[in-house]
């Protein structure tokens, strides 16, 4: 039985049991509890990365990819994939709005504070560029 990456709540469950039946706690749940927790309370602003979610997804699982993936993102993969992978699948998700609270979890994600603002800057300024030839603001 595979649990989806996105089914926090099941994973969550998993997390607790391990701290509750370990007398020492691997350093990897830890690093999951955290970034978990973080997750729980964030809402997801970015779409799904095809090459980081959605091909792998289809090609290990072969079923539908899950709708709940629009609005959450993948713990497993922010656990696992190298920085530049990492940062690849999380760009989007840095703006104005969000970014104070990912630099909370940035050590625990193994992103540098500088990258976070760097994207977000970027983000933001495409968004404004893309507003203007939009609307003319």
């Amino acid at each position: 039985c595979k649990i989806s990456q996105y089914n926090y709540e099941a994973l969550e469950y998993i997390l607790e049991q391990i701290h509750r039946f370990t007398s020492k706690v691997p350093d990897f749940a830890e690093k999951a509890s955290r970034i978990l927790g973080f997750l729980l309370q964030y809402k997801r602003i970015g779409e799904p990365q095809p090459e980081a979610e959605v091909d792998p997804w289809l090609k290990e699982r072969g079923t539908a990819f899950p709708k709940l993936a629009t609005r959450r993102l993948p713990l497993y993969a922010l656990l696992t994939l190298p920085n530049k992978e990492k940062c690849k699948l999380l760009e989007k998700e840095f703006s104005l709005e969000t970014f104070k609270s990912w630099i909370l979890v940035a050590g625990s994600l193994g992103i540098s504070v500088d990258t976070i603002c760097m994207f977000t800057v970027t983000n933001t300024v495409s968004n404004m560029v893309d507003r203007y030839n939009r609307e003319g603001v």
